[in-house]
């Protein structure tokens, strides 16, 4: 028994050194590389921003409003005016529910050509044929994946559109912390991600604290088997989505109901407010609050809506409730009891809808209290940069209208990702 002891200790002993060897490493590096090269770049960026600030001087003549007017193709625009445009179109986007995405960039036709046919303008370039460059780019060395973080966001995205495909969903790992993409898998299915986490060192993938993910159920077996120290999280965003959803179910049973001549005015107001319907009290309340801090009919309008539908009423509150406690965000222990008050009471309701909420919380209960617990960081770890990282890759896979070669496909990815972090890095 002491010898088993003793072994354990060692072990342990062991592993900590390595650490400690590796952390080591990692700040000599960042002493003679990173920190010289930060050091450098803001210096330099204090220089552009003093000169910025000296060219603005020189070129500020302010008017007896005390602003400096803009002159943009003839036409010349005072500050005030400035700031009223872009109020009134943040105002009218967040009516309307609009948030800002890849997608809204417009980029400019000759460089969307350009990326679409990124093969055949390399080729035109350099005076050879488009497989030429194709042949070259696949000669390439293969990029290696990046090394596992600490905070360890996974998720999947759409490669095909054929329902048929079982295996349509890649799935991409990345690091919340660098915003950066550590390595881009074929298939999200239970036998390959196996394979996969199974050639990485144990050593490694020991080093994983946080492993963030939606409510797959193949996450959580690859979880148990590779990451078992880690602190598994499910994303704030799927656990909003249970009652959105839910909510959505509703919505739509209600306008089923109310579509008659008699309820027409109820149906028309579920039918076109349908984002309000769905959105956190708080927000819709800033929405329609005017600059004059008077709230526009509509909210009340919504609020009446719940009221004479009891179970919507319920839901919509219960929603309310259970964010309201659990964004609060404290110790492990009292995140639990707040979740073991919800998930009785739901599980208790009457309703169908918040049962199967009650149900889901249950069953992912350990995941999403540690979403809500206090962690060593003190804020909400979420998967916001991996769907960011995935948007990304949807873009790209978009402008190229689609790829056929997957493996082709991720040393593109990979080598775009390592292009932007030398970029961010400087």
């Amino acid at each position: 028994m002491e010898k088993m002891q003793l072994d354990a200790d060692v072990a342990k002993l062991k592993l900590q050194k390595a650490s400690h060897l590796s952390q080591r490493y990692a700040l000599e590096d960042d002493l003679i590389k990173k920190f010289p090269r930060e050091i450098a770049w803001v210096e330099e960026h204090i220089k552009g921003l003093e000169s910025d600030i000296k060219t603005a001087e020189e070129h500020t003549v302010p008017n007896e409003d005390g602003f400096s007017p803009m002159v943009i193709m003839g036409v010349t625009y005072t500050s005030k005016l400035l700031d009223g445009i872009k109020a009134l179109g943040y105002k009218q986007s967040t009516m309307a529910g609009i948030s800002i995405g890849i997608q809204d960039i417009k980029v400019p036709e000759e460089k969307y050509e350009k990326a679409k046919n990124i093969y055949i303008v390399i080729a035109k370039e350099y005076g050879v044929s488009k497989n030429t460059i194709i042949n070259i780019f696949d000669t390439m060395k293969e990029f290696p994946r990046g090394k596992l973080p600490k905070v360890m966001c996974v998720d999947e995205f759409g490669f095909s559109k054929d329902v048929r495909r079982k295996k349509r969903y890649p799935f991409v790992i990345s690091d919340p912390f660098e915003s950066s993409i550590i390595d881009v898998v074929e298939y999200r299915t239970k036998d390959v991600l196996s394979e996969y986490f199974e050639k990485i060192p144990r050593f490694e993938r020991s080093f994983v604290d946080f492993y963030i993910t939606d409510m797959h159920e193949t996450y959580r077996i690859i979880k148990k088997k590779y990451f078992p120290k880690a602190v598994h999280i499910i994303d704030h965003f799927h656990v909003a989505q249970l009652f959105t959803s839910k909510l959505q179910s509703m919505r739509i049973r209600l306008m089923k109901e109310y579509k008659n001549e008699e309820k027409l005015k109820e149906y028309k107001c579920l039918k076109t407010n349908w984002k309000y319907f769905l959105m956190r009290k708080y927000r819709a309340l800033e929405i329609f609050t005017n600059e004059d801090g008077i709230v526009e009919d509509i909210y009340f309008t919504i609020q009446d809506m719940f009221r004479h539908y009891e179970d919507f009423n319920y839901l919509y509150n219960a929603r309310e409730e259970f964010f309201d406690t659990m964004v609060k965000m404290k110790e492990l222990e009292e995140t639990k009891k707040s979740m073991d008050f919800f998930v009785n009471k739901f599980l208790s309701s009457t309703i169908i809808e918040v049962q199967e909420i009650g149900k889901s919380l249950s069953n992912r209960y350990d995941e999403i209290v540690n979403a809500y617990a206090k962690n060593e960081y003190g804020f909400c770890l979420t998967n916001a940069v991996a769907e960011s990282n995935n948007n990304y890759i949807k873009e790209l896979i978009h402008i190229s209208h689609g790829f056929t070669n997957f493996t082709r496909f991720r040393k593109r990815i990979l080598y775009i990702n390592a292009s932007r972090n030398h970029y961010k890095k400087g």
